[in-house]
């Protein structure tokens, strides 16, 4: 068999089709292997997972919030970049990212997982950072943008990705007033997991809609009565469209382009970084000589602490062309281009752990370029 004729899967197609009998014995395998998956997860790991996160909760609340915030830091530190999901952080910055040194992505996925624990941790007390109590922790560069959303009586769509600590985005909104809110999330699937999370927001004035068709519906409905919808946009849907990102296709979610086309509505990019503060012996943290990785520290110091700066961009503009599909794709690689720029400048503060390419690009595809892609299949 020819190398070109084994499938993107990697397994060769079976040479005959399987008998009546065999079929019916393979499905009953796949069934019952799911059934005992699935009675795992519900009886072992989410009580697990739900006793573990209830001691975290419990002892978080009894700590201020820069100390919640440099936990989190240790808990990503000492399990989270010890986890499988470090192998996949690894191996995407190594391919998009090939010019970097092995100390270099290392140094980043480290860095990463001290990011990723301090939001898990500040989550559980983002009261802390709600009015009086969280003043001096949230900086908004460009409000005045916001105050116009507020105030110009339409619906609007703000996109974002995992960057930075993308729960600020509501809090922000809220202190520039702009209401109605709603955050599209998807649902956890610990459905006792998903019940804490949404205790969690507790009386936040948020209307969480989860992904789905529901929720799509939800969406238009609120667009339609003037509210303010934050989508975050960076992670891959199989069966979404082909786009480009970081040089690579991706597959990804058309729904931003597709409201914004049919509501002629406002998109707007909010960015949030981690911002670097001073560490418990006063001293700036401590950077690699080539500033690669300014503001942050894997030592154990709470270099970041829980601040952060809420940058809102400039409306990206609708494309006005007469083919639907093409103007879907450009709209969504116009957004992927704004969270490259995001990610590029501080890529320890983006979710490299999700696996947001089918394929990791080999280091000769990764350079920082975009060919369009056909949209011939993209189910529009």
């Amino acid at each position: 068999m020819a190398e070109s004729d084994v499938p993107l899967t990697g397994k060769a197609p079976l040479a005959a089709p399987l008998s009546a009998a065999d079929e019916h014995r393979h499905r009953w395998k796949v069934g019952w292997r799911r059934a005992v998956r699935d009675r795992w997860h519900r009886s072992i790991r989410h009580p697990l997972e739900m006793a573990f996160t209830l001691a975290c909760v419990w002892l978080v609340r009894r700590l201020s919030v820069d100390g919640c915030s440099a936990f989190g830091a240790w808990l990503g530190r000492a399990i989270g970049y010890r986890s499988g999901r470090t192998r996949i952080a690894r191996a995407a910055l190594h391919a998009i990212f090939p010019e970097w040194p092995k100390e270099k992505v290392e140094h980043t996925v480290l860095a990463m997982w001290d990011h990723l624990g301090r939001i898990a941790m500040e989550y559980v007390r983002l009261d802390g950072f709600r009015g009086e109590a969280g003043r001096g922790r949230l900086m908004i560069e460009g409000i005045e943008r916001l105050h116009a959303l507020r105030d110009d009586g339409q619906g609007a769509l703000i996109v974002s990705g995992h960057v930075g600590h993308w729960e600020m985005i509501t809090l922000a909104l809220q202190e520039a007033g702009v209401t109605p809110l709603h955050v599209v999330y998807r649902p956890a699937n610990n459905a006792a997991m998903n019940r804490l999370i949404r205790s969690l927001q507790g009386d936040s004035g948020v209307d969480l809609i989860p992904k789905g068709a529901a929720g799509a519906r939800r969406i238009m409905a609120a667009l339609k009565a003037g509210g303010h919808v934050v989508m975050l946009v960076d992670q891959k849907m199989n069966d979404g469209i082909e786009t480009q990102f970081f040089g690579r296709p991706a597959m990804t979610a058309p729904a931003v382009a597709q409201l914004a086309l049919r509501f002629s509505c406002p998109v707007v990019p909010i960015r949030v970084e981690r911002v670097g503060s001073f560490n418990r012996s006063g001293r700036k943290a401590a950077e690699p000589a080539d500033g690669s990785m300014a503001g942050t520290s894997v030592t154990g110091e709470d270099a970041w602490g829980a601040r952060f700066k809420v940058s809102v961009g400039a409306e990206i503009e609708r494309p006005k062309g007469e083919d639907k599909k093409a103007n879907i794709l450009s709209f969504m690689n116009a957004i992927n281009a704004e969270l490259e720029r995001w990610i590029q400048d501080r890529p320890e503060q983006w979710l490299w752990v999700h696996q947001r390419w089918s394929q990791h690009p080999p280091a000769a595809q990764s350079e920082h370029h975009r060919v369009a892609p056909s949209v011939e299949n993209s189910g529009q």
